[in-house]
């Protein structure tokens, strides 16, 4: 069953925001630009362009917004929105310190999403929601990935032969189609794509003389 997520957005965002992300209410929130409410848990979001989170990191009052997220919402999250090179009246030292604090408050504070536009961070919104909705926040699920594959045992048996892998065996199976015709062709030219240095190691391998191998004594009893 799914279940129904509220979603609330602070009066002073675009109403863009509450148009796209469908919103039940606007309003102005205590905390946050956007609230996402469910079964007694709330999402309170901050969202701040990368000059605003200067601004507001230079004066503080970004530690302030934090902080009344994490004490009146069960989840809080900072959006920090466009693009880092667009933050006007900050030399090299001040972009590195802010980059360190955002750091900082991802590791210890909550988590911070980094999105492109206005466009990115609504459809942010909307996949948090669903996955709210669905129950699936806070759970990572391993996709699972499906190879077809044409390798059998005649391939296993080819990349036994030294300087023979996946590819090189591959191209040997298609080009003989036995094993007995691949012993019969070792006095001809290397087939298309098998370089001299490999072809010679097969040769060397499949033509030399099977010698009895002497057993090695570890330890005879006197």
């Amino acid at each position: 069953m799914m279940r129904e997520v509220l979603t609330t957005v602070d009066v002073n965002e675009d109403f863009w925001f509450s148009s796209t992300l469908d919103a039940n209410d606007t309003t102005r929130l205590p905390e946050g630009d956007f609230r996402l409410e469910t079964e007694g848990e709330v999402w309170g979001i901050e969202r701040k362009t990368w000059g605003d989170a200067l601004s507001s990191w230079k004066s503080k009052r970004i530690e302030d917004q934090l902080s009344r997220l994490i004490v009146n919402c069960t989840h809080a999250i900072l959006i920090i929105e466009g693009n880092p090179d667009r933050m006007y009246g900050a030399d090299k030292q001040q972009r590195r310190n802010l980059r360190q604090f955002l750091n900082r408050m991802s590791l210890e504070v909550c988590p911070v999403v980094y999105t492109d536009s206005k466009e990115d961070t609504a459809a942010y919104l909307l996949h948090l929601r669903k996955r709210i909705e669905h129950e699936q926040v806070g759970f990572l699920v391993r996709k699972v990935t499906v190879v077809n594959s044409t390798r059998n045992r005649h391939h296993a048996l080819l990349e036994s032969i030294p300087k023979v892998g996946r590819s090189t065996a591959k191209k040997l199976y298609e080009h003989f189609g036995s094993i007995t015709a691949l012993v019969k062709g070792l006095e001809g030219e290397a087939p298309e794509g098998i370089g001299m240095k490999t072809w010679e190691a097969i040769i060397t391998f499949l033509s030399e003389e099977w010698k009895p191998t002497e057993r090695e004594i570890i330890y005879e009893a006197s």
